[in-house]
């Protein structure tokens, strides 16, 4: 579970750019068996984002 937060500009007529982040409120984690036990978890994403409107 978590909180979506973002901010989107548009410039042009069909050029956007979104400015966006994942904060987790509950950790996701992944845990994989085999050979070794691994274990992974994200508690937060930032990313950038080009789109195109049409």
């Amino acid at each position: 579970m978590g909180i979506n937060l973002g901010l989107r500009t548009l410039f042009g007529k069909h050029h956007g750019i979104e400015f966006f982040t994942r904060l987790g409120v509950v950790g996701a984690s992944a845990t994989t068996e085999g050979i070794g036990k691994m274990t992974t978890t994200q508690t937060y994403s930032v990313a950038v984002r080009y789109t195109y409107n049409f």
